[in-house]
């Protein structure tokens, strides 16, 4: 009997529903916060999803420093707050932010 030389594991195919970048807040990514407001706008570019995550903690002087925020592949968020993976498909306008252990879609101002 010989000894065959074992293949190493296909990646599995990336989901489309997920593919591009998003803007994320470093409370998120670099400290490992949890996502509380997700906004989705239009995108800026081919690659931009339209998503934009933050923390929920971050102030305007926080957020006024490019430090602070990055592009991100989604994929990324999702491996730090899987709980975002669900909304992904909602459309642009869509803006959540997290009660408790979910998340709930925030109304449109009126007037």
């Amino acid at each position: 009997m010989t000894k065959s030389k074992r293949q190493p594991a296909a990646k599995p195919p990336r989901n489309p529903v997920f593919d591009g970048v998003c803007l994320a807040s470093a409370y998120i990514m670099q400290e490992g916060k949890p996502v509380g407001f997700m906004y989705r706008e239009a995108p800026e570019e081919e690659l931009d999803s339209g998503w934009r995550f933050l923390s929920g903690e971050e102030d305007d002087a926080y957020l006024d420093n490019d430090d602070n925020y990055g592009v991100y592949d989604v994929e990324a968020v999702i491996l730090v707050d899987p709980a975002i993976k669900q909304y992904l498909k909602l459309p642009i306008g869509t803006e959540m932010e997290r009660k408790d252990d979910h998340f709930v879609k925030l109304e449109e101002e009126e007037g």
